[in-house]
């Protein structure tokens, strides 16, 4: 089923692009690049990645974002180790049987347990301090209530100086 609706919304991208949008658009005018670029502006176009950005990890990770990350991907990579060495136990010495099989997944689904409950509440405290964050943040902010999300005419409509109704 996944392979399905995977190949079926690749051709539905493709066929919908091929079918609308036929002339070309001028992505550098829009994005303020180039010869269009704004005095002032900074370039924000993304700098190859280096370091443990090539991971995903950036400058906006804290350093338990990391330690989260990082631990992550090691357990199910240890996880994964233990079963191939298991396997290969099990293969090699004939020594395992039905029932050691079923206590080792015993003890990994307790564990696996254990730790998610500890997770979930990590991320539960840590959902809730972002959340006031950006309640507080959002009392702040300066909204410009041209910027709907449209582009118009090559540019998007936040770049325009004065409001629909005519104001400053």
């Amino acid at each position: 089923m996944f392979a399905a609706a995977m190949a079926s919304a690749i051709l539905t991208y493709v066929v919908v692009s091929l079918l609308t949008c036929k002339q070309n658009f001028n992505l550098e005018k829009m994005l303020h690049r180039g010869k269009y670029k704004i005095e002032g502006e900074e370039d924000t176009r993304e700098k190859p990645k280096r370091g443990l950005s090539i991971f995903g990890v950036t400058e906006e990770f804290s350093k338990s974002d990391k330690f989260i990350y990082f631990i992550t991907i090691f357990w199910s990579l240890g996880w994964m180790a233990v079963f191939l060495i298991g396997t290969a136990y099990a293969l090699i010495s004939g020594d395992t049987t039905t029932m050691g099989w079923a206590k080792f997944w015993q003890l990994q689904f307790w564990i696996l347990i254990a730790v998610s409950v500890v997770v979930s509440i990590w991320l539960l405290i840590g959902g809730i301090k972002n959340m006031i964050e950006m309640f507080v943040d959002l009392k702040t902010l300066k909204r410009n209530e041209l910027d709907d999300g449209r582009v118009v005419g090559s540019h998007n409509l936040s770049d325009e100086k004065t409001s629909p109704d005519g104001d400053e």
